[in-house]
């Protein structure tokens, strides 16, 4: 029994590392590449910025599933090895070792809770624009220049001329009004590019919420981790 019970407590020390390093990993390395990534794309709605979301919302997923498994392995290994120790085995590092990693997981998901949720929104809205994209026919180019245009360009003009030469006293000639739909497109495309970079703005925004969050998380793990070391290396080598 005694064997068993010190293999679950190294078990759950091990756990309680490996959270301890994703959180860091995370925190130090993987979110700032994410982010430089996100930085180096002109756009966020572009389709060489699909497969940096991608990476991003698979990210989220894949180490956000880890951290709980790491966690609940962690508190129930400690817990589990606190329940069956003899009463002079029941030192208070296992409970400490045992709150430790889900308090970590838990600072870590209330904290990012609606970033992750928004990260995930974008990345599945963007990937079905690309694919709306890709679905879509090539337009060809359409040619506006006619022979009815010029002529009623020529006629504007030759009226414009005849108007000023008769009329000396005016300050400026008449010239033709400029269409709205001139400037319509001018004006949207700059609606367009505001709302782009606000909104990789805002993702880099729930990027940095999440770097912060993991930064709190392996604190605590990384704490909680360090107890476990002092208190297996003191409860076997130093007793």
């Amino acid at each position: 029994m005694g064997t068993c019970i010190t293999v679950i407590k190294v078990v759950g020390a091990s756990s309680l590392g490996l959270l301890s390093g994703n959180l860091a990993f995370q925190s130090y390395k993987k979110i700032p590449d994410l982010i430089r990534e996100i930085n180096n794309q002109v756009s966020i709605s572009s389709t060489a910025a699909a497969s940096v979301l991608k990476l991003v919302m698979q990210n989220v997923v894949v180490s956000g599933t880890a951290n709980i498994i790491l966690a609940t392995l962690s508190a129930y290994l400690f817990s589990t090895a606190y329940k069956y120790s003899p009463p002079s085995g029941r030192h208070p590092y296992l409970l400490y070792c045992a709150l430790g990693a889900p308090l970590a997981a838990a600072l870590y998901h209330l904290q990012t809770w609606g970033a992750d949720v928004k990260i995930v929104k974008r990345a599945c809205l963007q990937k079905k624009i690309v694919e709306k994209k890709k679905s879509e026919p090539p337009v060809a180019p359409v040619r506006s220049t006619s022979d009815d245009s010029s002529l009623d360009k020529s006629y504007i003009h030759v009226s414009d001329s005849l108007s000023s030469t008769t009329t000396p006293a005016s300050s400026t000639p008449n010239s033709p009004e400029q269409p709205a739909t001139d400037i319509q497109p001018t004006t949207s495309a700059i609606e367009q590019e505001v709302e782009e970079a606000l909104s990789k703005k805002e993702y880099l925004n729930h990027l940095e919420t999440e770097r912060n969050s993991y930064k709190t998380a392996f604190a605590v793990s990384s704490a909680a981790f360090v107890v476990s070391a002092i208190g297996l290396v003191g409860e076997y080598f130093l007793h």
